[in-house]
């Protein structure tokens, strides 16, 4: 899947060996490991971000380095506690353009030449842990009732990476469970779970499909990943005060969220669910109006039909949507944009036909698809269905 795993690892081991105390006291990091292509060979990069900024330290390795480092004898992986006296916090896969570029090489590549990796231990530090890097691989882990775990420094049962009980109406996760894995519970059948009092994270997609009715999200936990709760049957989520990270479109669109008076992070504004700092927009239930004072709308953070969608003056930004709407309203305070795309039906741009084209370059690159879509712009209007590479929306 990633051939980068490895040379994680042995970044980590001789990080551990290079830092002697953790001072908690100094700000988090986050780790964020990457594929790159470097000329005369491929090497990995392990990225450390300081408070998921752009501010990073890059480390490389060859991967033709002799040292041993990256060979299929390594059997064992440990993540450091921490990176230049500072905590990690936080493990997070390589981008979605890395993804598409990469995704299929290096997936035949680490089976063919990783094939001993079972163990690896995860700092006590973790917030949050992506994980997906571990698919594949069979990894020593400790059992308790149908779940499999990853152990850290000193919790057996710190990391829930598997459930082999997909039918069952009751999962029973140890108490001393810490994180939730990506994807752990998708399509499985239970009505409602109890959390553990002490869980820090619930992964991405972690409940995506699944039966789930009811939960009560425990306080001290930090981070909800992207769509962990999308396509359930949840009636409604109190996010805690606790919670630091909330990802893209974390329920589905008819889930009733509100949020702790104490979070200080994320707010319900109308009805939408907002993050503070940036005026993002996470999740807008069925039917519901954007707030005037949001900035961003976030990923995928509107799922759901209508027959006219306004996005108000002020946004500036729009991440990766599709929008599933007979008209949409684009504003003019509009600067950068996602993979956006539009169901068949009419979209309003104030702006001229080379200023559209230009923003929503995506839509004209790649495939050739009959879209149905009419772009009315200030000086004429684009058929979408008449562009020869308009690129294949749903």
């Amino acid at each position: 899947m990633k051939k980068f795993n490895l040379f994680l690892g042995g970044v980590c081991m001789l990080s551990i060996l290079a830092t002697s105390s953790c001072k908690i006291e100094k700000k988090d990091f986050v780790i964020n490991f990457s594929y790159t292509l470097n000329e005369g060979g491929e090497s990995y990069t392990l990225n450390f971000t300081e408070d998921f900024s752009e501010k990073s330290e890059y480390v490389t390795k060859d991967l033709n380095d002799d040292s041993g480092t990256l060979s299929n004898e390594v059997e064992e992986l440990k993540i450091p506690f921490s990176h230049l006296d500072l905590p990690v916090t936080n493990i997070v896969a390589f981008n979605k353009e890395e993804q598409t570029m990469f995704g299929d090489n290096l997936q035949h590549y680490r089976y063919e030449n990783y094939s001993k990796l079972r163990d690896i231990t995860l700092p006590d530090t973790l917030e949050s842990f992506d994980g997906s890097f571990l698919t594949g691989f069979e990894l020593k882990s400790a059992k308790y009732n149908t779940e499999r775990y990853i152990k850290s420094e000193s919790n057996e049962y710190f990391y829930l990476m598997k459930s082999e009980s997909k039918s069952a109406e009751k999962i029973d996760i140890h108490p001393d469970c810490a994180i939730i894995g990506s994807s752990v519970f998708n399509d499985f059948w239970f009505e409602s779970i109890e959390l553990p009092n002490n869980l820090k994270a619930i992964g991405s997609g972690a409940f995506w499909g699944s039966r789930l009715k009811n939960i009560i999200l425990p306080d001290g936990l930090l981070y909800i990943g992207g769509a962990a709760f999308s396509n359930t049957y949840l009636e409604a989520l109190e996010i805690p005060g606790s919670v630091k990270k909330i990802g893209s479109s974390p329920v589905a669109s008819n889930t009733l969220v509100t949020v702790d008076s104490n979070n200080l992070n994320y707010s319900i504004v109308g009805e939408a669910l907002i993050e503070n700092k940036t005026k993002k927009l996470l999740e807008l239930p069925k039917d519901s109006l954007i707030p005037e004072d949001c900035l961003i709308i976030g990923k995928n953070s509107i799922d759901w039909d209508s027959d006219n969608l306004v996005i108000p003056e002020g946004v500036e930004e729009i991440e990766d949507i599709f929008f599933h709407a007979t008209n949409v309203y684009l504003p003019s305070t509009l600067e950068k944009v996602g993979d956006v795309r539009f169901q068949p039906g009419d979209v309003y741009y104030p702006f001229s036909i080379s200023s559209f084209k230009k923003q929503f370059s995506i839509l004209f690159e790649s495939y050739s698809h009959k879209s149905n879509t009419t772009v009315h712009c200030s000086d004429g209007t684009i058929d979408l269905s008449n562009e020869a590479n308009y690129k294949k929306s749903y």
